[in-house]
């Protein structure tokens, strides 16, 4: 029966994440994006079964709003100097992952690189070239991409672009991202 209770539950969660997807695919600006991204897994008040954040595992917030979140210029990445500078915000961190938004302008990029925990790359607005280990992708708005852990990969914008990415487990940035004074 617990066996049975298990698929139920990954049955629910590959559901929630099936609408997620469509619902995200839908998306036409940045704001509601990100809104609707952070009540589906969890948003404003959300305690997934329980009243007590301790009770469920929950560290940290789990609300974020786009216009509260100081960004940053990022000058290298895993030691590796951009071209141009990026700029990053850290929008919300949960317990094994963490949500970035990155505003590129035309021609910014990072070099090839390889980190210790997996990313997801979801385009909003613009064009950016994606390679991934020996593939080259262009991606424009709704396109996503994933780089692997540990696999060489690097992102270079086209056009002025906005990206958000899903880091899994969520690296410490000051360590993965050179930050400009």
């Amino acid at each position: 029966m617990a066996f049975r209770g298990a698929n139920e539950h990954v049955r629910a969660m590959v559901a929630r994440v099936s609408y997620a997807i469509v619902f995200v695919s839908d998306m036409k600006r940045s704001v509601s994006f990100y809104r609707d991204v952070i009540s589906i897994f969890g948003g404003r008040n959300s305690t997934r079964g329980s009243d007590n954040r301790e009770e469920t595992g929950m560290k940290g917030p789990i609300l974020s709003r786009n216009a509260d979140v100081k960004g940053f210029a990022v000058t290298s990445i895993e030691g590796e100097p951009m071209k141009g500078a990026l700029h990053v915000k850290p929008l919300i961190r949960g317990n094994t992952m963490q949500l970035l938004e990155l505003r590129y302008t035309a021609g910014v990029g990072a070099h090839m690189h390889t980190h210790s925990h997996e990313s997801i790359v979801y385009v909003v607005k613009g064009k950016v070239k994606s390679t991934v280990g020996n593939e080259v992708h262009t991606l424009g708005p709704g396109d996503a991409c994933r780089h692997p852990e540990g696999v060489l990969h690097g992102i270079e914008s086209l056009e002025e672009s906005i990206v958000v990415e899903i880091k899994s487990p969520a690296p410490d940035l000051g360590k993965v991202l050179g930050i400009a004074g």
